[in-house]
C-alpha cells in the first residue's frame, strides 16, 4: 500500500517530461534501501549476538514510523474531495473501478493501456522469478558461500541503481529520447546478454549478469512511466493497484509453475540455460514487438503539454491518425 501511495503521488505532482525521472529516482531509492537493510541484519547480528532475533522486528517498527512521521509533517494533502462513505469497499465498486481504467473515448486507448500493464507484469515477474530460480543455480555452480553471494548481490543491486539513473536522466531527462526507444534498447540488450551467456565461460557470464541487472530497473521504470502517461490523474492510484496485484500473482505463478513442471530440473546445465532462453529471449520478444509497434503507430498518445503538472491542468491526448 505504501509504493502503491508513493507512486500514485509523484506522478499527480510530477510534470509530464520529469514524471520518468521521478519514478526512475523511486525505484533507486527502493533498490538502494535493500542494501542498507542487508546492512543493518548484519550489523545487528554481529554486535547483539541473540538480541537481533527480537531488534529484527524493531528496526522495521521504527523505520515505518519514521515514514509516517515525514508524511505528516513535510508531505502536502492534495488529493481531490472524495464521498467518506465506504461504499468503495463494495466488491462492484471496486470491479466498477478497475473497470473504468479502460474507458477512453481515444481509439485503441484500452488495447494499449491492457498491453502495457501485461508487459510491465510479465518484465516484474520474470525479475521476481529469477531470484527464486536463476540464481540458485549460479550461486551452486559458481560455488559461492555465503560471503561470495552477498558481494554478487551488492553488486546487482548496484547495477540496477546505476542502469534506472542512467537512462532516466541522461538519456530520457538530459537527452529527451522517447521512453519507448529506451525500453525497445533495453529488450535488445536482454536479448543479446542471454544468447551470450550461453555461450561464453563463466568468467564472463558475471559481466553478462551484471548487464541485465543494468536493464532491470530501466525495463520497470519504463513500463510504468508509459502507462502512467496516458492515465488521468483521478485513475492512477486504481492503476498502481491492478498493477501491483498482476505483478505479485504472475510471479508467483511462474515460479510455482516452472518447480511443478520441471521437478527441479533447472539445477542442471541445460535447464538452467533453456531458462534464460525463455526468460530473456522468448518472454522478450513479444515485449520487443509490443514497444516497437507503439514507437511506430501509438507514439502520440504520449503527446502532452510539458508545461503543466498532473495537478493543475488537465491532461490533454492529441492522437494523429496514422
Amino acid at each position: 500500500m505504501f509504493w502503491i501511495g508513493v507512486m500514485s503521488y509523484v506522478s499527480e505532482n510530477s510534470k509530464f517530461e520529469g514524471r520518468t525521472l521521478k519514478h526512475g529516482i523511486i525505484i533507486a531509492t527502493y533498490t538502494f534501501s535493500l542494501l542498507i537493510g542487508w546492512g543493518l541484519i548484519i550489523i545487528l547480528k554481529k554486535s547483539t549476538d541473540r538480541l537481533h532475533r527480537y531488534l529484527l522486528f524493531v528496526v522495521p517498527i521504527l523505520f515505518n514510523l519514521f515514514a509516517i512521521l515525514i508524511g505528516q509533517l513535510y508531505i502536502e494533502d492534495n488529493s481531490d474531495t472524495y464521498d467518506r462513505d465506504i461504499i468503495w469497499f463494495r466488491p462492484n465498486s471496486v470491479f466498477k473501478g478497475f473497470i473504468d481504467l479502460f474507458k477512453n473515448k481515444y481509439k485503441g486507448f484500452s488495447i494499449v493501456l491492457a498491453t502495457l500493464i501485461i508487459c510491465q507484469s510479465v518484465i516484474v515477474a520474470r525479475i521476481g522469478s529469477e531470484y527464486e530460480i536463476i540464481m540458485q543455480y549460479i550461486s551452486k555452480s559458481f560455488m559461492w558461500y555465503h560471503d561470495d553471494h552477498i558481494y554478487f548481490s551488492v553488486i546487482k543491486m548496484l547495477a540496477i541503481i546505476f542502469g534506472t539513473m542512467f537512462s532516466v536522466f541522461v538519456l530520457s531527462y538530459n537527452m529527451k529520447i522517447h521512453d519507448l526507444a529506451i525500453g525497445i534498447s533495453a529488450c535488445i540488450i536482454y536479448i543479446i546478454a542471454a544468447i551470450l551467456y550461453i555461450v561464453l565461460n563463466q568468467f564472463w557470464k558475471i559481466f553478462i549478469i551484471s548487464m541485465i541487472y543494468l536493464c532491470h530497473g530501466s525495463a520497470v521504470t519504463i513500463t510504468i512511466s508509459l502507462t502512467s502517461k496516458i492515465m488521468d490523474n483521478d485513475q492512477l492510484g486504481r492503476f498502481y493497484s491492478i498493477q501491483t496485484c498482476m505483478n505479485t500473482a504472475l510471479t508467483f505463478g511462474l515460479v510455482k509453475a516452472y518447480e511443478t513442471a520441471t521437478d527441479n530440473r533447472f539445477y542442471s546445465k541445460f535447464g538452467h540455460f533453456s531458462l534464460m532462453i525463455l526468460m530473456y529471449v522468448i518472454l522478450t520478444i513479444p515485449i520487443l514487438f509490443v514497444f516497437i509497434i507503439l514507437y511506430s503507430k501509438y507514439k502520440n498518445f504520449w503527446i502532452r503539454d510539458t508545461a503543466r503538472t498532473s495537478r493543475t491542468r488537465q491532461q490533454t491526448v492529441y492522437v494523429t491518425r496514422t
